[in-house]
């Protein structure tokens, strides 16, 4: 998260990820403060949870699960939620994706533009039946 992280400049990100994804409308503002508001909670829950050390404990003595964890889990999943609301994903917003093989993959099928995949059977002769 950059120091310059704040609603607005998320906001800015899901518009424009919006507009070039041909979904913008004035309508979904809410639903855009929404998402940038819940973006920048899982940034600065994470940040905190990279801060904590192995022996920081929650509850006293017990060891529990510190509350920053279910802040980051709810947060994400309401993110995933949101971002599949407005018919987006993390590649649209800007986030980069470093050597995903699934994504290279799907990316090069996309552009390779074939219209039906080859389906290959194996003959009855060779002995499958």
């Amino acid at each position: 998260m950059a120091k310059t992280d704040t609603i607005q400049t998320y906001q800015e990100t899901i518009r424009e990820a919006l507009k070039n994804a041909g979904r913008y409308s004035k309508a979904l503002e809410l639903q855009i403060y929404t998402l940038a508001s819940t973006m920048l909670t899982l940034a600065i829950v994470t940040k905190d949870i990279s801060k904590l050390k192995k022996d920081d404990r929650w509850c006293g003595s017990t060891r529990k699960v510190h509350p920053a964890f279910n802040v980051q889990r709810y947060a994400w999943d309401s993110v995933t939620r949101q971002l599949k609301a407005l018919g987006l994903h993390t590649e649209q917003l800007g986030a980069e994706v470093d050597g995903d093989p699934l994504a290279d993959l799907t990316l090069q099928l996309i552009s390779s533009g074939r219209d039906e995949a080859d389906i290959v059977r194996p003959d009855m002769e060779e002995g499958f039946e």
